[in-house]
């Protein structure tokens, strides 16, 4: 792991020995399309808005930054930014996992709406199937409403309240790993960036966390719960095991790599 100090204690490891032998992933096996998107629209807003607020609000204490107030009046302030940021870093990742070639669906909205295609118009062709769509509006909707009433949606609240259906995605568990990450990651830091006049300080401990907690959505499909050793063992857990945490790391790392390497436009 490239980050490690402080963030152990913000994710309050424990101690207690646990193995990890049986809880390989397949990763052959193609994800649920409906839970995998719903992770990652849950993934998009929380990064955005802990992007944000960490840069807003960089000199309080975590539990002031997050409180409801500052949530609420943060989001509003960059009401504007959420849709296309959406459509920036979401196309691409949902488009693979109703297409074997996510290019395909570029093809597609071309061909359909030419030149005049609007966002919502790439994201209908990207969830291809219309229910898989709704499913995806349904979620933005919950998400984006929880964050202007002041709330980041918990891990607990997702689990409860996401659509659920039938339907495999194109992509096992080690793709939907990757994207993920790159969601996380590059939301996080262009949400960071926004502002004009902030400091752009990028928060290891709110990048981790949430990394922690959206990888085991997408994997176990719960909230993080048991006691860990270290911060290693525990995203070793939230991946599904040692195999899927190498993938998750050298994804972080080539995300970071090449988001710390652009200047902010």
């Amino acid at each position: 792991m490239i980050v490690h100090g402080r963030i152990a204690a913000c994710l309050k490891v424990r101690r207690k020995k646990r193995t990890f032998a049986h809880m390989e992933k397949d990763n052959i096996k193609n994800m649920n399309i409906y839970q995998t998107l719903a992770v990652f629209v849950h993934g998009f807003f929380e990064a955005f808005a802990m992007g944000v607020l960490d840069d807003a609000c960089c000199g309080m204490p975590k539990a002031d930054r997050l409180s409801r107030k500052n949530v609420k009046q943060t989001m509003l302030a960059y009401y504007e930014h959420i849709g296309s940021t959406f459509f920036d870093q979401m196309f691409y990742a949902v488009a693979q996992l109703a297409y074997d070639d996510a290019e395909a669906a570029v093809a597609e909205v071309r061909l359909r709406c030419g030149s005049d295609a609007t966002i919502p118009d790439y994201m209908r062709v990207a969830c291809r199937e219309q229910s898989v769509y709704d499913a995806m509006l349904a979620e933005y909707k919950r998400d984006f409403g929880a964050l202007l009433s002041g709330v980041i949606p918990s891990a607990a609240s997702h689990v409860a309240d996401r659509v659920r259906g039938d339907g495999e995605a194109r992509i096992g568990t080690e793709r939907a790993i990757r994207l993920l990450v790159r969601i996380v990651v590059r939301t996080y830091i262009k949400a960071l960036r926004m502002s004009d006049g902030g400091q752009h300080r990028l928060d290891q401990v709110s990048l981790v966390s949430m990394l922690a907690s959206n990888l085991c959505l997408l994997v176990h499909d719960s909230a993080i719960d048991g006691d860990f050793n270290t911060l290693d063992e525990l995203l070793a857990y939230v991946c599904g095991g040692e195999a899927n945490y190498a993938v998750m790391t050298e994804e972080l790392n080539s995300a970071m790599s090449e988001q710390l390497g652009q200047q902010p436009s």
